[in-house]
């Protein structure tokens, strides 16, 4: 599925997806009364989570700079590697002071608490990081919705010329438009 949809297409909104969907199926986990079904949402749970740790892994590889990358890697694997551990006693205590079926419920429920809290936070940032790191990595915004095979046949006008990626992975040499009328 990650193939076909890969999951860096979209990845701010992909990530509270995967996160939100990890919560869900927590949630669906602690009401289940069934074996299957329970072996199901712990399914989806795994899937949904690595999904996640794709996005975040991804987003860690490109956004570091390229001198820094070792150094953040190191830090970022000893967060992973304490939260797991720090999750686990958390849950634990949790399931002592709640109970079991309680507790697996209220780690859903912030789970999907805290999806939400981000999406009203970020929303709006989204576009702006992004148009930030465009221009910081020298790219520039140009409206390009309709590619031409030709450059068109004025002497005075020197079309833009680039490569359109076919879903075959074939370079295609297109034109943007010169002006309007052609």
């Amino acid at each position: 599925i990650m193939a076909k949809y890969p999951p860096m297409n979209k990845p701010w909104r992909n990530l509270l997806f995967a996160v939100a969907g990890f919560g869900l199926s927590i949630i669906c986990f602690g009401l289940s009364r069934n074996f299957y079904l329970s072996l199901l949402c712990l399914f989806f749970e795994g899937a949904f989570d690595s999904v996640s740790v794709v996005i975040r892994s991804t987003i860690l590889q490109i956004l570091t700079p390229e001198e820094m990358r070792g150094r953040v890697s190191a830090v970022n694997g000893m967060f992973i590697n304490s939260s797991n551990e720090i999750g686990a006693f958390e849950s634990g205590a949790t399931a002592k002071l709640m109970g079991t079926i309680p507790s697996v419920l209220f780690g859903g429920t912030m789970t999907l608490l805290i999806v939400f809290f981000t999406y009203l936070k970020t929303k709006k940032l989204v576009p702006l990081g992004l148009k930030a790191w465009f221009e910081a990595e020298g790219f520039t915004a140009v409206e390009a919705s309709i590619l031409q095979i030709s450059p068109g046949n004025e002497a005075h006008l020197h079309g833009f010329a680039t490569d359109l990626i076919g879903p075959d992975r074939r370079a295609a040499t297109r034109y943007l438009h010169t002006s309007p009328e052609f």
